[in-house]
């Protein structure tokens, strides 16, 4: 461990005491319970973003989809949270090992006696069954929003996926929703090996990048000293629901919420969501918006460079685009799927969190919201992030960013032809602005060099 992370670790330690097309369909957020679960989510759009219609009097002419899979079983694991923790847990609420105190009628617990578990460790990493909807209604919703760059194209969509099965299986759902049962003959999938085989890559870079994996330790131990603090309330609280002389511990509470998650997941309710307050979901998301800052966000030192291989890719397939140098059967809508931890990294990369670096890292108490990296809003299940290139009247090239379907308000570029906040901005005050510059004209270079890769025997891009 550096002396870098070793001081920051300790620091935080311290410190914890009207559209031209048809628009998506409407995932906008209310007060939902399943809407505060960080990464484990359901889909849904960013509070207080912007709509997402085609400005007037542009033509889009470029796309870029980076999408998450859909929603899936635990991952592998006994520890809390993982496929065999919660199974463990499930036993014990199951075979008596855990008893609840029958003396009190409206024991929130009451629901277990009737209750039938459905997580299982042997399904764990797999895709749900409403993941597979999600990815599907996703590729429908995206053929009927970019159709004229869909259509009547002479060439097969390359698709990139992260190899893993999750991943794969959610691109092959979307692009069945976006092209039908012929997407067989209509794509050519390249699959990104999720390990240091992959080498220098838009999908999986952090698993070539050593510097990378090794700051991850900083991650675990700020959550979880959080978490002991955090969760203390609801433990003690679900505590008095036991018969005398039990108690629950903080990895119970732990398995409880992720009870609530993946059941969520599998089958869209939970009655273990029902055992917490608005306000122990808050203190629970903001552990997911820990561990993404320090791992894959802002927080840490390394998430830049790693995500500035795809910003620089698709920068240069922005600037072939404006310099004239595609024809028209080129693809012009590109697709790559991968993971949550990949997707904050490149939203790192282009500037979206400047309130939190790695010198000013993600306060490890709970700041109530208050933060830009907000977990919930931009990877929950299904998440994405889809870069929309313009040429509008005055005969220049706007972009923008769209978060779930929802406009991203960039601030740091100017503003569309309309004159006005609207989320776009012209194409070179967007790559040359001092939020993203280096990582869209030099990210693979600096991916090269902050990593200490090698030459790549195996080089994915798009």
């Amino acid at each position: 461990m550096s002396s870098f992370v070793r001081s920051l670790l300790v620091a935080c330690l311290v410190a914890l005491a009207s559209a031209s097309t048809l628009p998506f369909g409407s995932y906008d957020n209310t007060d939902i319970k399943t809407y505060h679960l960080g990464s484990l989510s359901d889909y849904h759009s960013p509070e207080n973003f912007l709509d997402n219609d085609f400005p007037e009097s542009c033509e889009l002419k470029q796309v870029h989809i980076l999408q998450r899979h859909g929603s899936r079983n635990p991952t592998a694991g006994t520890k809390a949270g993982s496929a065999g923790g919660i199974q463990a847990f499930e036993n014990r609420l199951t075979n008596g090992t855990i008893s609840f105190n029958s003396s009190i009628s409206d024991n929130a617990f009451n629901f277990v006696s009737s209750w039938e578990p459905i997580i299982l460790e042997k399904n764990a990493d797999l895709l749900s069954d409403r993941g597979r909807y999600q990815m599907f209604d996703l590729g429908v919703q995206n053929y009927l929003r970019y159709t004229d760059l869909i259509n009547d194209k002479d060439f097969k969509f390359q698709v990139n996926t992260a190899a893993q099965d999750r991943v794969v299986e959610s691109a092959e759902w979307y692009m069945s929703g976006m092209l039908g049962r012929s997407y067989v003959n209509e794509t050519t999938f390249q699959y990104v090996p999720e390990d240091s085989s992959a080498s220098i890559n838009t999908l999986s870079g952090n698993d070539d990048c050593k510097n990378y994996e090794n700051y991850n330790s900083t991650s675990s131990a700020v959550v979880k000293a959080y978490l002991k603090k955090a969760l203390e309330a609801p433990r003690k609280r679900l505590s008095e629901y036991l018969v005398d002389g039990q108690e629950f511990t903080t990895d119970d509470v732990v398995n409880m919420f992720s009870l609530c998650a993946y059941e969520n997941a599998l089958q869209g309710e939970s009655d273990f969501c029902d055992l917490f307050t608005p306000t122990e979901f808050r203190a629970w998301e903001y552990s997911y918006d820990l561990k993404f800052s320090y791992e894959n966000g802002p927080s840490n030192p390394w998430t830049q460079p790693v995500g500035a291989a795809f910003a620089n890719n698709m920068a240069n397939q922005i600037l072939k685009l404006v310099n004239g140098t595609t024809s028209e059967d080129d693809q012009q809508i590109f697709l790559a799927f991968t993971h949550d931890s990949h997707i904050t990294t490149v939203e790192t990369s282009l500037g979206f969190f400047p309130d939190t670096t790695p010198s000013k890292p993600l306060a490890p108490s709970f700041n109530y919201y208050n933060q830009s990296l907000k977990t919930s809003q931009y990877v929950p299940f299904g998440g994405n992030l889809i870069t929309e290139v313009f040429k509008c009247d005055d005969d220049k090239f706007y972009v923008r960013h769209l978060v779930n379907q929802r406009t991203f308000p960039l601030t740091d570029c100017g503003n569309g032809p309309s004159g006005v906040s609207d989320g776009l901005c012209e194409v070179n005050a967007y790559l040359n602005s001092d939020a993203r510059r280096d990582a869209v004209f030099h990210g693979i270079e600096t991916y090269k060099e902050t990593c200490g890769t090698d030459e790549p025997a195996f080089e994915a891009m798009y």
